[in-house]
C-alpha cells in the first residue's frame, strides 16, 4: 500500500471516528450497545470510504459464488484477521493478496475493536470486559503482518456512559497527547467519555 493510499483512508477514517465519537458525547443515551456505536461507525465509515474498494480476481478460487471478478467494498464488518479471530470493523488492503484465495480472508490494512462501559455496570470491575484480549488480538495481527513488511493498523475505541463506577485510571492507558491517534502502523487505544477523547499508542508486542 502506498502512501497516498494511507493518507486517503486516513483522513477518512479520522472523520468517520470524529463524527461517532460527536454523536455519542452528544447523545449517549442513544447508545445502549455496542452494536450501536458499531452500526454508526460503520455506516459512517462505508459512506466515507464508498470510492475505496478493491477489486478481487476469483477465477482460480474454488468457490464462484459472485463471479470471477469483483469490485468489492473494503470497509467490512466482523472481518477475519487469520486465525487470530474476527475484528468489530475491518477495512481490506488495496492490493490482492495471492496467499489465499478467500474472500472472507483478505489481509486487512485497519482493524477496529468497539468496546463499551454501559452506565448499568456499577461493579467495582478493574476494566471492560474483552479490553485487553481484543487489543491483544490486534497486537497478535500486527506482528504478523510486520513480519512480513505488511503495514497494519489496530484501532481500539472504549467508548464509556456517564455513571460507571471503575477503579482503573484510564488515562494511565491512554494519556492525552494527541498525535498517534491514528498510527501508520501498530495500534492505538481510545477513550471517549462524555467529557473527552484521548488516545495513546499501544505498545507493541514482545517477542
Amino acid at each position: 500500500m502506498n502512501c497516498e493510499d494511507w493518507e486517503i483512508i486516513k483522513r477518512h477514517l479520522e472523520d468517520a471516528i470524529c463524527k461517532t465519537v460527536q454523536e455519542f458525547r452528544d447523545n449517549p443515551s442513544d447508545f445502549l450497545s455496542e452494536n450501536d456505536i458499531q452500526a454508526v461507525l460503520f455506516a459512517e465509515l462505508r459512506y466515507q470510504m464508498r470510492h475505496l474498494r478493491m477489486r478481487y480476481d476469483s477465477s482460480c478460487a474454488k468457490d464462484k459464488c459472485f463471479g470471477e471478478s469483483l469490485d468489492v467494498s473494503r470497509v467490512l464488518s466482523e472481518y477475519q484477521l487469520a486465525s487470530e479471530g474476527n475484528c468489530d470493523i475491518g477495512i481490506l488492503c488495496g492490493e490482492q493478496d495471492v496467499d489465499t484465495l478467500n474472500l472472507w480472508q483478505r489481509p486487512c490494512r485497519i482493524g477496529i475493536e468497539v468496546k463499551f462501559w454501559q452506565a448499568l455496570e456499577q461493579h467495582n470491575w478493574k476494566e471492560p470486559r474483552g479490553l485487553h484480549g481484543d487489543v491483544a488480538k490486534l497486537q497478535r495481527y500486527w506482528k504478523r503482518r510486520d513480519e512480513k513488511g505488511q503495514p497494519f493498523t489496530g484501532i481500539v475505541i472504549l467508548f464509556v456512559h456517564p455513571g460507571p463506577r471503575y477503579s482503573l485510571e484510564m488515562e494511565s492507558i491512554t494519556g492525552r497527547e494527541p498525535g498517534v491517534d491514528f498510527p501508520e502502523n501498530g495500534v492505538s487505544l481510545h477513550l471517549v467519555t462524555p467529557s473527552g477523547h484521548w488516545w495513546n499508542k499501544v505498545p507493541a508486542l514482545q517477542a
